[in-house]
């Protein structure tokens, strides 16, 4: 068995530029029209940082919570993302690390679009000197760990002025092969009814059951905890706005 190595030390690196004085002249050069003067925004706004603060702790016996907190580098922003860490006693949890690896590097990428670290380092750049603190922090729970279902919740946390806004997504495992389960590989019934069990829920619950007309139902998110299943719905998914982002359980049984 190869087990991770613990490591609590964080390195931040600070990246200073400056702009070369002007050659003095003999003569006054004239004054810059102000359109000759206003920077551009490729000049004045600052890429991405690419250095992180890490930690290490576990989270149960077999699983450490790996942290990267992005160095903001004076801004008022807490940008972070958290990734179950496996001890890789099998192959599939070896493929279960490196999924959730390629999710962290995909959010930290400069390229992201929505979604990502640099939608956050855009609001912050671009808002002045704020009198709050913006946060994007991405936050993760390992809800059920056996030896057919590995259940992980990452739940996300955006706040850049206004509203709150929360939500999260669901990823289940078989840990022999680290492939992806869906509702279809952990449930009995068959979809028709089971689809139909969902309407229903939904509805009970208060919500418009007429959203979900035409999905499948591996196309619902979901997480398993204390054996039970619960449907994660994104925001406006079910509801308005207003409505948040809801989970409700399903009433099935696992196979």
């Amino acid at each position: 068995m190869r087990k991770p190595s613990l490591l609590a030390a964080g390195l931040a690196l600070a990246l200073l530029a400056g702009c070369a004085a002007p050659v003095p002249q003999e003569t006054a050069a004239p004054a810059p029209t102000p359109e000759a003067a206003a920077p551009s925004p490729e000049a004045t706004v600052p890429p991405l940082p690419t250095n992180y603060f890490h930690t290490l702790c576990y989270l149960r016996p077999t699983v450490y919570l790996d942290k990267a907190v992005l160095d903001t580098q004076g801004y008022p922003l807490t940008c972070s993302f958290e990734i179950p860490l496996f001890e890789e006693s099998t192959e599939g949890y070896q493929v279960i690390n490196a999924f959730f690896q390629d999710l962290r590097d995909a959010f930290f990428d400069p390229k992201g679009g929505e979604g990502s670290a640099q939608a956050a380092w855009d609001s912050v750049t671009s808002a002045g000197d704020p009198d709050y603190r913006y946060f994007y922090e991405r936050s993760v729970r390992v809800l059920t760990q056996t030896d057919t279902l590995v259940s992980v919740y990452l739940d996300w946390y955006w706040y850049m002025g206004g509203v709150n806004d929360t939500g999260g997504d669901c990823y289940n495992f078989d840990p022999a092969t680290g492939e992806r389960l869906y509702l279809s590989d952990l449930i009995a019934e068959p979809e028709d009814k089971a689809l139909a069990l969902i309407r229903s829920v939904i509805e009970e619950n208060g919500y418009g059951g007429a959203s979900v007309e035409g999905r499948t139902l591996d196309s619902f998110d979901f997480y398993v905890d204390e054996g039970k299943v619960f449907l994660q719905f994104d925001r406006y998914e079910i509801t308005v706005g207003a409505g948040g982002s809801p989970v409700l359980e399903l009433p099935v049984k696992l196979k």
